[in-house]
C-alpha cells in the first residue's frame, strides 16, 4: 500500500505500471486527504491548459535560441 507521501509522485508520473496504478487507486480509495490532492492537480492541470490554449504561439527563432540556450549550446 502506497503512503501519503508517495502518493504526489505518483499522481505526476505518466508512465505507472498497473500495479503501481492499482495500489494509487485503492490509496485514493481510503485517503480523503489524497483524492483531495487529485482534485487539486486536476484542476491545476486544467488551469495551466486553458493558459498555454489562449497564449500567442512563440516565434520560431525565438524558440530555437530558448531551445539552444536550454541544451548548453551556443552561436
Amino acid at each position: 500500500m502506497l503512503t501519503c507521501r508517495e502518493v504526489p509522485e505518483e499522481l505526476t508520473n505518466p508512465h505507472l505500471s498497473f500495479p503501481q496504478r492499482l495500489q494509487l487507486q485503492a490509496h485514493l480509495l481510503i485517503c480523503t486527504r489524497c483524492r483531495a490532492l487529485q482534485a487539486q492537480f486536476a484542476a491545476l492541470h486544467e488551469g495551466l491548459q486553458r493558459y498555454v490554449n489562449k497564449s500567442e504561439p512563440l516565434d520560431p527563432a525565438l524558440a530555437e535560441k530558448i531551445s539552444r540556450g536550454y541544451l548548453g549550446e551556443t552561436d
